[in-house]
C-alpha cells in the first residue's frame, strides 16, 4: 500500500478511479489536493486514467516502507547507533583498579590475583552478580591469606576492599577420645573404626554416654588409650508444634508474556502487568534482556485433610532443616491437633534415623558414665 498526493481536477480523479473499479481508501482533502492510500500495483494504470492531475507518490506503507526508511536515514541511523555503543563503551570501561588496604605486600598480591581474573584497567565493566562470582571464587582459591573480599564498580573504576586471614594457633586436644551420643536414642546400627563398642543394637542411650571407648580393656585394667572412630546411628523422636493457616494464595502464570531490555535498573518497556515474574535471559554488562511472565494470584482454602498434610510437611522440612536433609525419617504423625476460623495448629511426632555420634576427648584417668 502506498500514500499518493493528488493536485488539479481532484474530483475528476475520484469518478475516474471509481469507473474503472479502482479502490481508493482514507481520502483526505486538504487545500488544493487530496491525499489517498493506494495498492502499490495500481499505480502505474491510476497515473495513466488521470494524466491530466498530478500525482505525487508521499510514502510506501509495511515492509517496503520500512526498508525504503532505513535506506533514507541510514546515516542517521548508523551515527545514532555508534553514539550508543560509544556511550556505552563509556560508561563502561574500567580505567582504575583501587586496591584499599595497608599492607602494600598484601596490595601486589591481590592486584597479581586481580589480573588473573580480567580485572584489570581499561576493559568494560563486569555486572555485580560476576564481580561477587570473582570475590567467592579469589575467597574460595586464597583461604590461606584471605578472610574476607569485595569487588564494586563504582563510576568507571574498581573499588577492591579485602580482610587478611588471621590464623591463631588452635589449642591442642587430648590425644585420646571417646565416641559418644549426641542425643537420646535407640541404636540402629554401630560402625566402629577404632575403640571398643559399648553398646549395642537396639539399645536405648543417653545424651553423653559412652557407645566407642577409646579405653582398651584387658582384664578390668586400661591396656591401652586410643582416638575412638566410628559412626552411630540411632532412632531418635521430635516433637514439633506447627501453625497453618487455612486460607492460602497460589501463583498461576498466564499466556501473557513479552521481552524487555533493563539497563541499570532501568526497563525499556513500562511495566504491563500488575503481578509479574522474570527470568533473565542474558546479560552483557548492565544490560539485561528478560522474559516479563503474568502471574494470577489465586486465593483459596486448605480443607482440615490438606492443611494437616501441609503442616506435616511443614513440621518435616523444618526438622530436616534443622539437623540436616540427609537423615531419614521413620515415622511422623499428629498427636494433638487444633482448629480455629483462620488457622490450624498441630502438635506432630516424627521418629528420625540420624547419625548420633560425637567426639569426647579424655585425659587418661578421667571417669565417665558408660551405663
Amino acid at each position: 500500500m502506498i500514500v499518493i498526493r493528488v493536485t488539479n481536477h481532484q474530483d475528476r480523479f475520484i469518478k475516474k478511479c471509481l469507473q474503472y473499479k479502482i479502490n481508493l481508501y482514507r481520502i483526505k482533502y486538504k487545500k488544493e489536493r487530496i491525499t489517498v492510500l493506494i495498492h502499490e500495483e495500481d499505480l502505474e494504470r491510476i497515473t495513466k486514467l488521470n494524466y491530466y492531475s498530478k500525482i505525487e507518490v508521499v510514502r510506501y506503507l509495511g515492509v517496503k516502507g520500512i526498508l525504503l526508511h532505513v535506506k533514507r536515514y541510514l546515516f542517521d541511523y548508523s551515527l545514532l547507533i555508534l553514539s550508543l555503543l560509544l556511550l556505552f563503551f563509556i560508561s563502561n570501561c574500567i580505567i582504575e583498579v583501587e586496591v584499599k588496604h595497608e599492607n602494600k605486600e598484601l596490595i601486589e598480591k591481590v592486584n597479581t590475583i586481580l589480573k588473573e581474573k580480567k580485572i584489570t584497567r581499561f576493559t568494560l565493566g563486569k555486572g555485580l552478580d560476576t564481580l561477587n562470582s570473582i570475590s567467592d571464587e579469589i575467597l574460595y582459591e586464597n583461604r590461606e591469606f584471605l578472610d574476607w573480599i569485595s569487588i564494586n564498580k563504582v563510576g568507571m573504576k574498581y573499588i577492591v576492599s579485602f580482610e587478611e586471614r588471621i590464623i591463631f594457633k588452635k589449642e591442642e586436644k587430648a590425644p585420646y577420645c571417646h565416641v559418644v551420643a549426641s542425643k537420646n536414642g535407640v541404636i540402629h546400627s554401630i560402625k566402629a573404626i577404632q575403640g571398643v563398642e559399648m553398646k549395642e543394637k537396639s539399645e536405648y542411650v543417653k545424651k553423653g554416654e559412652i557407645i566407642i571407648s577409646g579405653e582398651i580393656m584387658l582384664n578390668e585394667e586400661v591396656q591401652d588409650n586410643v582416638c575412638a572412630e566410628g559412626e552411630v546411628e540411632a532412632e531418635t523422636w521430635y516433637k514439633i508444634h506447627v501453625t497453618i493457616p487455612l486460607d492460602y494464595e497460589e501463583k498461576e502464570p498466564t499466556k501473557n508474556r513479552r521481552y524487555n531490555l533493563v539497563m541499570n535498573g532501568n526497563r525499556l518497556r513500562k511495566k504491563k502487568y500488575e503481578i509479574v515474574e522474570e527470568e533473565k535471559l542474558f546479560k552483557i554488562g548492565p544490560l539485561a534482556f528478560i522474559r516479563e511472565q503474568e502471574i494470577i494470584i489465586n486465593k483459596k482454602k486448605y480443607t482440615e485433610e490438606e492443611a494437616t498434610k501441609k503442616g506435616i510437611d511443614t513440621a518435616v522440612e523444618r526438622l530436616l532443616s534443622k539437623i540436616g536433609k540427609k537423615n531419614t525419617i521413620l515415622e511422623q504423625k499428629v498427636l494433638n491437633s487444633f482448629k480455629n476460623n483462620s488457622t490450624i495448629e498441630l502438635e506432630v511426632f516424627i521418629s528420625v534415623l540420624e547419625n548420633i555420634s560425637t567426639t569426647q576427648y579424655f585425659e587418661v584417668g578421667e571417669e565417665f558414665d558408660t551405663r
